[in-house]
């Protein structure tokens, strides 16, 4: 990701944090730019581990809290498979996603799918189930390591 990827997520996420009234703070901020650092995804300790690097030294607790937020917030997601959080900024509000999760490198990518979310809620109204959640992970493996040239 590049610094003016970065800086336009960050500027996103203020714009978004003061037209719905909440607070920005420095740990916040400092979170989502150490996850977008490490290509948008990371586990909430590797993050924990960085932080020194920007002269902070936190509290689990604190990290966690600041993952929930962005969150909330539309910013990033969990992914439980992997106790891993990504970067997947909407511009609306968050529909039902379908994460995809290489089960080799862990790469996860987001699927918003108006036809995924309604087939998937027709299946489990056939099932007698009503989805209740966010997000629906499938794993997998992704192209780049069927093909060979996953990262290591």
């Amino acid at each position: 990701m590049t610094a003016a990827d970065t800086g336009t997520a960050l500027d996103t996420l203020e714009r978004r944090c003061a037209a719905a009234g909440h607070r920005l703070t420095p740990l916040r901020r400092q979170v989502l730019s150490l996850l977008l650092r490490r290509n948008g995804r990371a586990t909430a300790y590797e993050i924990i581990n960085d932080l020194p690097s920007v002269g902070r030294r936190p509290s689990p607790p604190s990290v966690y809290r600041a993952l929930e937020f962005l969150m909330k917030i539309g910013f990033v997601n969990r992914v439980a498979a992997t106790s891993t959080f990504f970067v997947s900024v909407t511009d609306g509000p968050r529909r039902h996603t379908v994460l995809l999760v290489c089960a080799a490198c862990g790469a996860t990518e987001a699927l918003e799918d108006e036809g995924l979310e309604r087939a998937l809620s027709q299946a489990a109204g056939s099932a007698h189930y009503e989805v209740d959640g966010g997000q629906t992970e499938v794993n997998g493996i992704c192209g780049a390591c069927q093909r060979g040239l996953a990262p290591a």
